[in-house]
């Protein structure tokens, strides 16, 4: 099941043997809060989720993602990447809960954020919360600024700095932008241009 959402409260079950992707578009200016919760309840279900967010101006966006492995031998990634500028600010709450019995589990959550503003803000809450033995879960987080040094050496090679600005945020969009089908992503790639 491929799944295309922006922003609300969505409730997704994954059950024995299927698959879900969800790719999820949060555009601040026009963005309400989301919550989104999966649950996987049957066997070797899958679930991977994308989610892109773009915050400028004022923004104030909020984000909440959660992944409940409710049965043994489930897998489930998010990959989550976006860019605030300006004043632009996001709370992102993180979760993967997995069930007592919930035993060969994967799961993995991934919440990076390029900050264009010393003004911008992120504030990012991963939580991991297991109740059984014999799984593999984690998360990682990072807040980063475009680099120094390579906006240096791109001018050094006669790039102007908003060309090399575009061609750096267009790459670190890159693992996230592989989770939308094209005409999204093409949508995508106008905004960050």
């Amino acid at each position: 099941m491929n799944k295309i959402i922006t922003h609300g409260q969505h409730h997704f079950k994954v059950a024995a043997d299927t698959a879900l992707n969800l790719a999820i578009w949060h555009l601040g200016s026009a963005a309400k809060p989301l919550d989104c919760q999966i649950d996987l309840v049957g066997q070797n279900a899958v679930a991977k989720v994308y989610y892109c967010f773009i915050g400028s101006d004022q923004d104030k966006m909020t984000a909440s993602i959660t992944l409940n492995h409710l049965a043994p031998q489930t897998n489930a990634s998010v990959v989550a990447k976006g860019m605030l500028d300006q004043a632009a600010q996001l709370r992102f709450d993180g979760k993967i809960y997995i069930a007592k019995g919930a035993n060969r589990t994967e799961s993995f959550l991934e919440h990076r954020t390029l900050l264009l503003s010393d003004k911008a803000q992120v504030t990012t809450i991963p939580a991991l919360e297991i109740l059984t033995d014999d799984v593999k879960a984690s998360h990682a987080a990072t807040v980063s600024h475009l680099d120094e040094e390579q906006l240096y050496y791109a001018q050094s090679r006669g790039l102007t700095e908003t060309e090399i600005t575009k061609l750096m945020v267009r790459s670190f969009f890159d693992a996230v932008l592989v989770g939308f089908p094209v005409f999204e992503r093409s949508a995508i790639i106008k905004k960050l241009s």
